[in-house]
């Protein structure tokens, strides 16, 4: 026997929905050259989100009750097979395999059996408050390491020193100057930094050093990327390549990358193909270059050859935060917090198991979470996280320029300058915290303050070309073209191999070449041509339609009507139309790769032109996504980009002006049923720890939902008052009490039985006293006869050994459980249900499939409605609205009979929920044009041109009806498509000739 019931649903039609993830515009920061750690600028949220609930067209998991209690750290690859043969082999003495575990992270409690092992360890690990890094028995390099990694730059200095005074063999390795290049980089003395990363280059261009030592090239090369930043490409490279040069040898000088990266792979080919820091060291240089591919497969090679490496783990972590999979990053954090609480070695961290070191805190796991923070523009949170790190490491530079950009973003103008003075303090003249603080308030959009920051941290520093990398993306973003391209001109002269750069540099001496169209609010530009004479012709078939749509989404944003926000911004918008995916890839993020089809970057909207076809995401409905993408432009220039991550999503979607597809419902649903709602902390967080695969999903639909109901309570005013409040830098917390005079937690008090009454008329919940199917099968199992004297003596059975039990005395070893017999619906029992209940939404959808199972097993045609089930569909549309089943059988029972003009009203309401797909817009307008409503026709036949602008055949049905109402301008629009579409077809010339006639 089974059950049927509603969670049972198959779908004959399916909604198409856009799953239109953030843009990802994850940027690679500075990586200091003394710890391969990445010093990354944190992220704000991306403001090109979903234009509906990211669940669209997914199948929906139901949240549970109960949430698990944290992450789960990430689990790195398989440890290479050639790691465990070396660790197997018989040949090694105990201490050497002793020693080699430890190299690979391998290692065992009885390992650690000297200070040097353990301090090794604790620095692979990045447990740098190990008590074996202070102590003086330990490798003096190892100390010094961990000192600088702390923030403790002088005090690693002294260790040099010592080591250098004493003639100590320790000094001579490249390791030591590099060591000293980077402390002396951080505290400002470039000039001592520029000389003694020059020695160490010269050393290994010049054959001083063995180049058969692995570790003397990996740290030379590094000391040559400090020289690089320094200098600047040309110069570091004639001065370190020099010598090279004239022995006939290939240069390894700063600029010369490839050959650096070759140096780097002679030492895995033909020296040691296990020292894994050669592939970490790398890894740095390909994720300085925007290389994010190969420098994620070299650090996945890391990680097989030393699990527990927490510089890999931290730069993988910061490139899963540029590309906002911040769920992964939170995972990884975990791994690194891990790491630091002494779980490295043999111990899995994967496994969430405690730790017995001495709870270290990991520096790295703190900033991750801090920048994931930043990323969707949660100050408190990022300060929360880097507050355990300047509290073990208040030194700790890279912390402390992450905690600088939380007051940019916070604009506490006041408070950035002090801390800002204390950096500077330490570190007199870098650039780091100051570029920090300019790359987040870049993601932030607040470009005029951003770009003061990055000019400055170029002024510092003039040879580092990553500020004036960011500088010219930023200024592409806000659309200042003719300073974009100077910046990016000067950007790729310092750093010739930084893909991104390079990228967009093209980009946009690309689009000097476009086209524009101007109107009244808007500038559209687009790539000229015909489409060299393909089918679906140039861009231009698009652009030339799309003024006239775009001024009524003005209208729709920027007014006062349903949802409006009451704002013009001050500049006209620039929409940019990109020929294919990859270029809009490039246009928000540069790199080819993205899954978006459209983004906002304030003043500027880039989208992928809607084709099929390879090189595209498909067709969609661009009016509602530009709409959706207008919307966070306009809320961000009234709030000065200062507006909360769900409250932007949340009005954006709203302003779509769209009904809610199913799927979205049912998650609400079940979050509201399972006591899964997001708090209003939770709900920009979700975006950062995501525990959940639906999680963001929700946090976008619940903002919506959340939003109407600010609406529909406190009025239209209520949510622009609330922006008001966040222009003048009120955080979320203040502006709910001063506007809608409640705290965030009475908000959300308030909000749940309202969301409750909204379930309910979803038909997705069932009113209080009706019962469910399980309930009812139930009843009429117990209320039969013949069930009944096999109940009676169960319950007999049950009481008596609960009578024995109290008595302390044995049951009877073969008791069995006992169930009624419950027996499958079936439609006569359906029937007899839904007299009781004639407007129960699961037993009409229950009656509904019954019958076409029934119809089905007779012969009737799959998944088609006949005559007898068109009332009944009609109820259940009625019970459950939200539900496109019934609409999508009774829109196909009444195009194939004999009152197609029936078929309109579920075709509307299919046609309403649609994003992707041009056919019910196009059945629409032949629908309306057979009852000859040309007006109505004509609308529907404009839409399909819309979500198709490149399809022949809906820009012939547009041109027939706009002829047949009369609009021959809109006629002539269509077929001069229609020309350009199709070239080769005679009579679409011949028809342009003639409706042009009727123009003039």
């Amino acid at each position: 026997m089974r059950r049927a019931g509603s969670a049972q649903r198959s779908r004959l039609l399916t909604d198409a929905g856009i799953v239109a993830t953030v843009a990802a515009r994850g940027r690679p920061r500075w990586l200091r050259a003394g710890a391969l750690f990445v010093a990354a600028a944190g992220m704000a949220w991306p403001i090109a989100g979903p234009m509906t609930s990211p669940a669209a067209a997914q199948p929906v998991a139901r949240p549970e009750p109960d949430r698990p209690a944290g992450p789960t750290p990430a689990e790195g690859p398989p440890i290479a097979s050639a790691v465990k043969k070396v660790l197997a082999a018989d040949y090694l003495t105990p201490d050497e395999l002793k020693d080699k575990r430890i190299f690979h992270g391998l290692w065992r409690e009885g390992d650690l059996d000297t200070p040097t092992r353990a301090a090794r360890a604790a620095l692979i690990a990045g447990e740098l408050d190990n008590p074996a890094l202070k102590l003086n028995s330990a490798d003096p390099l190892d100390r010094a390491e961990a000192a600088f990694l702390r923030g403790e730059c002088r005090e690693a200095l002294l260790l040099l020193d010592d080591l250098a005074r004493a003639g100590d063999e320790h000094a001579k390795p490249l390791r030591a100057q590099r060591l000293r290049a980077a402390c002396l980089e951080t505290l400002g003395d470039f000039k001592g930094a520029a000389a003694t990363a020059e020695a160490a280059g010269r050393a290994l261009a010049e054959g001083k050093v063995k180049l058969t030592a692995p570790d003397d090239i990996v740290e030379g090369i590094r000391a040559l990327a400090i020289l690089s930043r320094l200098r600047g490409p040309g110069e570091a490279a004639q001065a370190a390549g020099a010598k090279a040069g004239e022995r006939g040898e290939p240069g390894v000088g700063a600029g010369d990358f490839h050959a650096m990266m070759a140096m780097l792979d002679s030492v895995r080919d033909r020296i040691d193909r296990l020292y894994w820091p050669s592939r970490l060291a790398e890894a740095e240089l390909l994720y300085e270059k925007d290389n994010g591919p190969e420098a994620t497969a070299a650090l996945q090679e890391v990680l097989s050859l030393n699990p527990s490496c927490a510089q890999a783990w931290a730069m993988l972590g910061q490139m899963t935060v540029d590309g906002f999979n911040l769920g992964a990053a939170e995972q990884i954090a975990a791994r690194l917090d891990l790491l630091a609480a002494g779980r490295g070695g043999e111990h899995d961290p994967a496994a969430g198991e405690e730790g017995d070191g001495g709870g270290g805190i990991s520096a790295t796991a703190g900033i991750l979470r801090a920048r994931a923070y930043l990323r969707i523009n949660d100050p408190d949170g990022a300060e929360r996280a880097l507050d355990p790190v300047l509290a073990r490491y208040p030194r700790q530079r890279e912390a402390m320029a992450v905690r600088c950009a939380v007051e940019g973003v916070r604009y506490e103008s006041d408070s950035l300058a002090r801390l800002l003075k204390e950096y500077d303090e330490l570190s007199p003249g870098s650039p780091l915290a100051l570029f920090e603080v300019g790359s987040t308030l870049s993601e932030a959009r607040q470009y005029g303050p951003a770009a003061d920051y990055l000019g400055q941290a170029a002024e510092r520093m003039p040879a580092w070309a990553r500020p004036v990398i960011e500088l010219g993306l930023l200024e592409v973003q806000s659309g200042r073209d003719d300073q974009a391209l100077a910046a990016l001109e000067k950007a790729t002269a310092l750093d010739p191999f930084n893909i991104r750069a390079a990228n967009t540099l093209k980009l946009e001496k690309e689009l000097k070449t476009y086209n524009r169209i101007e109107g009244e609010h808007y500038i559209i530009r687009y790539k000229p041509g015909d489409g060299g004479g393909a089918p679906g012709g140039g861009d231009g078939v698009l652009a030339r339609d799309m003024l006239t749509p775009l001024e009524e989404n003005y209208r729709k944003v920027c007014g006062t009507g349903p949802g409006g926000i009451n704002f013009e911004p001050a500049e006209k918008t620039v929409i940019d139309l990109m020929p294919d995916h990859e270029w809009f890839g490039v246009r928000i993020a540069g790199m080819p790769q993205i899954h978006t089809i459209a983004a906002s970057t304030g003043r500027c909207i880039a989208m992928e032109a809607p084709r099929d076809g390879r090189g595209h995401l498909g067709t969609y409905d661009w009016v509602r996504v530009v709409r959706h993408e207008f919307t966070h432009t306009v809320t961000l220039a009234r709030t000065h980009n200062r507006i909360p991550h769900w409250f932007t999503e949340a009005a954006a979607v709203y302003l779509e002006l769209s009904p809610r597809d199913f799927n979205t419902c049912q998650l609400l649903a079940a979050a509201l049923k399972n006591d899964g709602l997001f708090g209003m902390t939770e709900i920009n967080t979700a975006f950062v720890r995501p525990r959940r695969p639906t999680d963001r999903q929700q946090a976008y639909a619940q903002g919506h939902w959340m939003y109407e109901f600010i609406l529909q309570q406190w009025g239209a005013a209520a949510p622009l008052d609330l922006m008001d409040l966040y222009a003048r830098g009120q955080r979320e917390e203040a502006a709910f009490q001063s506007v809608l005079g409640v705290s965030r937690e009475q908000f959300l008090d308030r909000f749940k039985p309202w969301a409750h009454e909204q379930v309910v008329k979803w038909g997705l919940e069932l009113p209080e006293g009706v019962p469910s199917i399980p309930d009812m099968q139930l009843e009429d199992a117990l209320s039969d006869p013949d069930q009944q004297e096999s109940i009676n003596e169960h319950l007999a059975k049950a009481a008596a050994d609960a009578g024995l039990a109290a008595a302390g005395l044995a049951t009877s070893p073969d008791v069995q459980p006992w169930t009624p017999e419950i027996q499958d619906p079936t439609p006569e029992i359906a029937a007899k249900w839904l007299e009781k209940y004639p407007d129960h939404p699961d037993v009409l959808e229950l009656s509904a499939r019954l019958a076409i199972a029934d119809s089905e097993s007779r012969g009737g045609k799959k998944g088609q409605a006949t005559p007898a089930m068109a009332p009944i569909l009609e109820r259940y549309a009625a019970a459950r609205p939200v539900d496109p089943f019934p609409h999508q059988l009774l829109a196909r029972f009444y195009l194939g009979g004999d009152e197609p003009a029936k078929a309109i009203e579920h075709l509307e309401y299919l046609d309403a929920r649609e994003q992707k797909s041009a056919s019910y817009a196009a059945e629409l307008a032949r629908r309306y044009a057979a009852t000859e409503d040309w007006a109505r026709a004509g609308a529907k036949a404009e839409r399909a041109t819309q979500i198709s602008p490149f399809n022949a055949e809906m820009r012939e049905l547009a041109a027939t009806v706009a002829i047949k109402r009369g609009d021959y301008k809109a006629a002539e629009r269509h077929i001069t498509a229609l020309v350009e579409l199709e070239p080769a077809v005679a009579v679409h010339k011949q028809r342009l000739e003639a409706v042009r006639r009727l123009v003039k």
